[in-house]
């Protein structure tokens, strides 16, 4: 299990080195951190000295796959490229990227067009890394499963948002994880209301997490869980109670 730098480091850091759990690094997803990474290299390096696994979330505002504008696929090459390159430098195993697509935006078609091109494109000679594409407003699983299916490549497979899949799709958490199936490689875990992306500990919130983390068990047990939740500790308590880790 890894688990998503959402809080201070002196809890963080000691938490996942008793316990051996992985991080999903979250401070490179700001652009102006990130064009300047080496600076932060050997502190980040330290901080993750003995950590089993390591993950990185990829930056995402103002970028998109998902469009025929040059400039916005230029910019977004950009900053893929160094999160791939700084995944390297840290030995990660894995980038997690939005897929930004929304249905209220695009055009199914040719918004799946445009991203399964960038991806196969993108990640060509790049087999040492993991690519990992979440779900964040889409309303069902069809642009997942279909960019997944045309990019076919064993290093590209979907991040299951399951706190994304409750907040805006009206199909249960059991038929998107029973349609992905197999696809599926990395899931972020966190709860809401169903009306706001709030993050919450994974029992704190509308969704069923028993029911959801009983799928993801039967139908893919060798997907990795990441708690992306402000309620770290409390999470991973509930997650213990519950015999899950």
């Amino acid at each position: 299990m890894n688990i998503s730098y959402f809080t201070t480091a002196d809890i963080l850091f000691p938490l996942l080195k008793k316990h051996g759990y992985g991080i999903e690094l979250t401070r490179f997803i700001n652009k102006e951190i990130l064009k300047d990474y080496t600076c932060y290299l050997s502190e980040t390096l330290a901080e993750i000295s003995g950590i089993k696994e390591v993950m990185l979330h990829a930056p995402f505002h103002n970028l998109s796959v998902c469009t025929s504008n040059k400039d916005i696929l230029k910019e977004t090459k950009k900053y893929y490229q160094l999160i791939y390159q700084l995944a390297q430098a840290l030995e990660a195993k894995g980038i997690v990227y939005h897929t930004t697509y929304n249905p209220r935006m695009h055009d199914f078609t040719e918004a799946l067009r445009q991203a399964a091109f960038f991806w196969k494109d993108f990640i060509d000679g790049k087999e040492d890394m993991m690519f990992y594409i979440e779900n964040v407003m889409e309303e069902d699983d069809h642009f997942q499963l279909e960019l997944y299916k045309q990019v076919n490549q064993p290093h590209f497979k979907i991040c299951l948002d399951v706190g994304h899949v409750n907040k805006r799709s009206s199909r249960s958490i059991v038929d998107w994880i029973t349609s992905l199936n197999d696809a599926i490689g990395y899931v972020h875990l966190h709860n809401n209301d169903g009306m706001k992306d709030e993050h919450n500990a994974i029992y704190n919130g509308s969704l069923d997490m028993q029911q959801t983390l009983d799928c993801l068990l039967s139908v893919v047990p060798q997907a990795t869980w990441s708690l992306e939740t402000e309620g770290v500790i409390q999470s991973v308590n509930w997650l213990k109670a519950h015999n899950y880790i």
